[in-house]
């Protein structure tokens, strides 16, 4: 995580895109629905085939 807090101090900050690094920011967000739509996909493909 550090990693990521350096190569957006280096890299992103020049144009403006570099939020402090939380939940909130357009990554954080973009990620977590990502997560939340790949469990919703898995628990649907459980589910149709009678795993659950």
């Amino acid at each position: 995580m550090s990693k990521k807090e350096d190569n957006c101090q280096i890299d992103d900050c020049s144009s403006g895109t570099c939020a402090p690094v939380s939940p909130f920011s357009k990554e954080g967000i973009l990620f977590l629905i990502f997560i939340i739509v790949l469990f919703i996909v898995l628990f649907f493909l459980l589910w149709t085939n009678g795993l659950i």
